[in-house]
């Protein structure tokens, strides 16, 4: 069912899948069990402790996306193939590899797909012969997945401008979203004015011999050799093996929640570039983001109005992003210190915040368990700060869990202790004013030293060193990891650093207690 490079053809590549990988820090992400119900509660903090804690590796990585002429291309629901072998790319080919693990029901002939790899440089790079660039496009009813899994593709590498004739987001769904439209229409001129999305007839879709496509690397990781295989090893998370692709769910999801697509920070960069040489209008620096009345689907949060009134007691502003133009919604948060609002796909607006800005979202149960890994990458991808808060929800039943198949969606419930305690976290969050990067590498440290898993901690500062060696908060951590650990000549080492990048009270404070250990211990 998935093409294989090694057994299949209709694919063929316009660059060499060589430097897949590129490292970089994570974002700083953290969680906060609000819920009333104990069962839920308990299921909860056992999910952010296994699910994210045991899966977040020492290092993140950004994926580099590639060209590809693809033939006889086939328009499917969820995905697209080429003679009969679905294209693995992105997204579509999560949702492609989860129904072939739900087909076989998860038999042991399922477990490896592919079992050997290929050199890159042995395949033959060709010349494009179509002139037209297709951009896999999914769930248009849903601003969030075209905006994170497709509109960002037209950022590739190079000028797609210079070398096609036009550049369409290609679907069988018969209506195009009028948000589509217009965010299409901000990034015409930022790619290419031939940048357009088309809901194409079956007649039409296979009556198209080739087309380019930008395929991200994300799953040529596990067909092609190369450095990508030491890395992620390397950055593997504690207590895990990494076992390459297989339809076992640890390998595959661990390295989608710790990493990115290269063109998401392309199309950040360039989008809010644009936006803050165009945009004049101005929003407050507390933006809490609203759902605009109207909407054909209604999620009312019970209690929004207490919330809202306490959060304009501190200086919020409510916005509605729906009724803003894509460039508004890109200068609004990227100006903006603090972003709070509801699950919605609004928050995938988050890409935008910048490094030092704090991003509260209000989740549910059903949402933090089974939606928060769509936030992630985005929080990666613009290095800032991300918290989940999930509260109760408007569903009568306690003692079941909801299902987004049978029962959809439910609007979260704030209680008047929850806005207290909402509040709180916010105020407290917000004194942070570090890069969200930074922060995320502090709060990864200290996770394990609160474990006792100094090892790791230090396998985690090691790993991000290149990146952070120029900052105090860096090496006054690592300080403090050394003296715990009883390494007094390290701990000595890491403080003299502090002091020499920043003549702060811990670089002097933190001496001075070396000083006295090595003076007891004759040193």
């Amino acid at each position: 069912m998935l093409h294989s490079f090694a057994k299949d053809s209709g694919i063929r590549l316009l660059e060499y899948p060589e430097d897949m990988l590129t490292e970089t820090p994570l974002g700083d992400i953290a969680a906060y069990n609000l819920l009333e119900n104990e069962r839920r509660s308990k299921i909860f903090d056992a999910h952010l402790t296994d699910y994210y804690w045991q899966r977040r590796m020492v290092m993140g990585f950004s994926v580099r996306t590639i060209l590809a002429e693809i033939q006889r291309p086939k328009l499917k629901g969820t995905y697209i193939t080429t003679r009969g072998k679905i294209v693995l790319n992105g997204a579509a080919a999560h949702r492609a590899r989860n129904k072939l693990r739900k087909d076989m029901k998860f038999a042991p002939e399922s477990v490896t797909i592919f079992d050997r790899l290929i050199d890159p440089r042995s395949l033959k790079l060709t010349t494009a012969q179509a002139r037209s660039v297709w951009i896999d496009a999914k769930n248009l009813h849903n601003f969030f997945h075209f905006t994170s899994e497709s509109l960002h593709q037209a950022f590739v590498a190079g000028s797609l401008a210079e070398t096609f004739d036009d550049i369409t987001f290609a679907t069988k769904n018969k209506r195009i979203e009028p948000y589509i439209e217009r965010w299409v229409a901000d990034c015409n001129a930022l790619v290419t004015p031939h940048l357009s999305a088309k809901a194409f007839s079956q007649n039409e879709a296979d009556d198209v011999p080739s087309v380019v496509m930008p395929i991200s690397c994300e799953h040529l990781l596990y067909q092609f050799s190369g450095d990508h295989h030491g890395k992620i090893a390397a950055a593997r998370p504690a207590g895990h093996n990494w076992t390459g692709y297989d339809a076992k769910p640890h390998a595959v999801k661990t390295l989608q929640l710790n990493s990115f697509d290269q063109t998401l920070v392309r199309f950040r960069e360039a989008m809010v570039e644009r936006a803050q040489a165009t945009v004049r209008k101005t929003w407050s620096k507390l933006i809490y983001t609203a759902r605009a009345e109207g909407l054909a689907r209604k999620r009312v949060m019970k209690g929004e109005t207490e919330l809202i009134r306490s959060l304009t007691a501190l200086g919020f502003e409510v916005v509605h992003f729906e009724n803003m133009s894509p460039l508004e919604q890109v200068k609004c948060v990227n100006d903006a210190d603090c972003v709070i609002g509801q699950h919605s796909a609004g928050l995938t607006n988050m890409l935008f915040a910048r490094e030092d800005a704090h991003v509260f979202e209000i989740a549910t149960y059903q949402t933090a368990v089974s939606r928060w890994v769509d936030f992630i990458p985005l929080c990666h991808a613009a290095g800032c700060h991300y918290r989940l808060i999930v509260v109760g929800m408007d569903f009568a039943d306690e003692d079941k869990d909801p299902s987004f198949n049978n029962d959809g969606f439910f609007a979260p419930v704030v209680s008047e202790k929850d806005t207290h305690r909402i509040i709180d976290i916010v105020t407290s969050g917000m004194k942070d004013r570090k890069d969200g990067r930074m922060s995320g590498l502090l709060r990864h440290c200290r996770f394990f030293m609160d474990r006792n898993a100094y090892a790791q901690a230090y396998r985690l500062l090691d790993a991000n060193m290149a990146f952070f060696s120029e900052c105090p908060e860096y090496w006054e951590q690592r300080g403090q990891l050394a003296e715990t650990c009883g390494h007094n000549r390290r701990a000595h080492e890491c403080y003299s650093r502090l002091l020499s990048l920043s003549e702060s009270d811990e670089a002097w404070q933190g001496l001075a207690r070396i000083k006295e250990k090595q003076a007891a211990s004759g040193q």
